[in-house]
């Protein structure tokens, strides 16, 4: 063989490849096959599923705080507050964020709130990446954490309804904790009282910082309308008292009383006993919260005399201005 020679075959005596030529081949064919494998991967989580797996970027990354609505007020027909809102905080946490501190902020917050430290780091310790601490707890109860202190903390101002008078509590009803309403008036014109809640998307940084996203504009809350009720809560609580000592006396389960305007059919009072306290509504038994006046179904009593009165004008017997002691 000359030295000068550029072309060099690797056969053998029978003039087939050799064995190191096979495996080459072979080793060129596979990497050839996992490439294709890549390749179809790379269109399916691309193109086909690219919707999903957007989806799941974005959770992570990105996040949407709703602001809450201003629920309407009540007030009676002299103007004076049934239900108006306050201001309180919810403690929430990104499990994932919060990982690291867990144990260190169920213990902040059981020796906070008096709960045993096992029950928040069993939430702390969940899958999903928002779960509530407390809810509606204090405004005073911040002055005690150092948000800055743990990862992934979230703390959100919430409107919780105030009840100014413990009367008409079966008629006003209440909200859960949500702020919705759940019985009474307060379920009845929900849509109204509630308005709209707004929201902002928050998106996070490298670091973990929530900025409010510059892509999605801020949708801002529209309150609740403010409703008048024609109930005086004046004669409202005279009509419970008398109500209550009439129970008592004649050793009665209970007893309602309804206070009409006859002019206008104004209903002026509804009581009811036994009564509830709208402040603590679902401390009651369902029973008591019904509102009997409205829901319960009555013999016509004293309601058929206007069929009676009404045949004896017809008749001529009496005239309207006739007065009956009763």
């Amino acid at each position: 063989m000359s030295c000068q020679e550029n072309n060099i075959q690797l056969h053998d005596s029978s003039g087939s490849l050799r064995p190191v030529t096979l495996r080459v081949r072979l080793l060129l064919a596979v990497i050839l096959a996992l490439f294709g494998v890549v390749a179809v991967r790379l269109a399916q989580v691309q193109v086909v599923d690219s919707q999903k797996y957007r989806g799941i970027a974005q959770k992570q990354y990105q996040a949407k705080i709703d602001l809450p609505a201003t629920r309407g007020t009540l007030c009676d027909r002299n103007g004076a507050m049934i239900a108006s809102n306050t201001m309180l905080v919810s403690y929430a946490a990104d499990p994932q964020m919060a990982s690291d501190d867990a144990r260190a902020i169920a213990r902040k917050f059981s020796k906070l709130f008096g709960k045993p430290a096992s029950a928040y780091l069993g939430k702390l310790r969940s899958d999903s990446r928002f779960v509530w601490l407390e809810r509606l707890a204090s405004v005073n109860s911040l002055k005690k954490i150092d948000l800055h202190e743990f990862g992934g903390l979230v703390v959100r101002h919430e409107p919780k309804r105030l009840y100014h008078d413990q009367v008409a509590g079966q008629l006003i009803g209440s909200t859960d904790l949500d702020n919705k309403g759940i019985a009474g008036v307060e379920s009845e014109f929900d849509n109204d009282l509630r308005g709209e809640d707004g929201c902002v998307i928050f998106q996070r940084d490298g670091l973990g910082h929530a900025r409010a996203s510059v892509d999605f504009p801020r949708v801002e809350p529209v309150n609740g309308s403010n409703i008048s009720l024609t109930i005086d809560m004046g004669v409202q609580a005279i009509a419970e008292q008398e109500l209550r000592k009439g129970v008592e006396r004649y050793n009665a389960d209970g007893g309602i009383t309804i206070i009409l305007r006859p002019g206008t059919g104004e209903i002026l009072a509804m009581a009811q006993c036994p009564s509830v306290d709208p402040n603590n509504f679902k401390r009651y038994p369902l029973q008591a919260q019904r509102l009997r006046a409205v829901t319960d179904i009555f013999e016509p009593g004293s309601v058929f005399k206007i069929v009676t009165a009404s045949a004896a004008v017809d008749a001529g017997l009496v005239n309207p201005e006739k007065q009956f002691f009763a």
